[in-house]
């Protein structure tokens, strides 16, 4: 089939193929179950049945295996899910760009990025918010590996988080991040100014069940030279530093996390012998930026990256 057939048959789908369908292909997909998700999308089994047949017959494949009342995605449907799930969300957004441009001339802006950044980045934004007072952001925090693929589906157009390079999408380098150790104000480590690994193998840590230590390692050849043993993981970094604060352990996180740190009797320093550190980047999706003002802002956020390069390196060594 040459390009003028392929381009013929693509307009002939768009035509047919509505997001009506694609979100119905979607929900079964998740739900596994004609019934329930029949349910959910307020339908009769019998009308999700027909119309995830008629989705299978514009595409020209089967999509579902049915086997009585099991239901698996074939492995075209599996293919294509990913596809599907990106375009809706894609529509999804511009709705609702198209409704804030009209009823608040205002574009929207969907960022993702873990939490540690935000302190970094948001002061930023806000800078560029000043500068075109038409835009707004809405943020979602998440770990990386969940923003990478919300920027895969569209849910966000483009998240911030550590540097990945099994993402498989275009990545620009932000910030560097490394692990530090948050101690007592009386901890003895506060002496040195900063700790070595050698020094915290014999004490208690504590480090977050996602992401942190894993992810600050990720990729990093130094990181395969030490070895955390965690006496306590938590979720939530309340719930580290009143672990620290009452004795019970020190805490290893990313030093973008350390740096929010809003208590007077803890501190943080630098771990040495060696320094393990990862890149903060801007995950970006394949398919480009999706409106001017979401080029708009990569360009300010990449611009500002270039800009902090070029200063001089902050002393990080001592208490702070």
């Amino acid at each position: 089939m040459n390009s003028k057939e392929t381009s013929g048959v693509s307009k002939r789908l768009l035509a047919a193929l509505s997001l009506r369908h694609l979100h119905y292909f979607a929900t079964l997909s998740r739900v596994l179950h004609f019934r329930l998700a029949a349910e959910e999308l307020a339908l009769t089994a019998s009308a999700l049945s027909t119309s995830i047949k008629e989705t299978e017959r514009l595409i020209g494949a089967q999509l579902f295996i049915r086997k009585g009342h099991q239901v698996t995605l074939s492995e075209i449907g599996a293919a294509i899910l990913p596809i599907a799930e990106h375009l809706l969300n894609t529509a999804g957004n511009a709705v609702a760009d198209m409704v804030h441009i009209s009823q608040e001339r205002q574009q929207t802006i969907r960022i993702g990025l873990v939490p540690s950044v935000a302190h970094r980045i948001l002061p930023k934004l806000q800078e560029l918010q000043r500068q075109h007072a038409d835009l707004r952001f809405d943020f979602i925090d998440l770990p990386t590996r969940a923003l990478i693929n919300d920027v895969r589906s569209a849910k966000v157009d483009f998240g911030i988080g550590a540097g990945d390079a099994t993402a498989a999408l275009p990545m620009h380098r932000l910030l560097v991040d490394e692990l530090v150790v948050v101690v007592r104000q009386d901890d003895p480590l506060c002496a040195a100014r900063s700790a070595s690994w050698a020094q915290l193998d014999n004490r208690p840590v504590a480090h977050f069940l996602l992401g942190s230590v894993a992810d600050l390692a990720l990729g990093s050849p130094k990181a395969q030279e030490v070895i955390v043993k965690a006496a306590y993981r938590v979720s939530f970094t309340e719930t580290l530093y009143s672990l620290i604060r009452a004795g019970f352990c020190v805490g290893i996180v990313p030093r973008l996390t350390a740096e929010g740190l809003l208590c007077n009797e803890l501190t943080w320093l630098p771990i040495v012998k060696p320094r393990i550190q990862r890149d903060i980047v801007l995950f970006e999706t394949s398919h480009g930026p999706r409106t001017p003002a979401v080029a708009t802002c990569l360009a300010f956020l990449k611009a500002q990256a270039c800009q902090a390069a070029e200063e001089p390196a902050a002393d990080t060594s001592g208490a702070h």
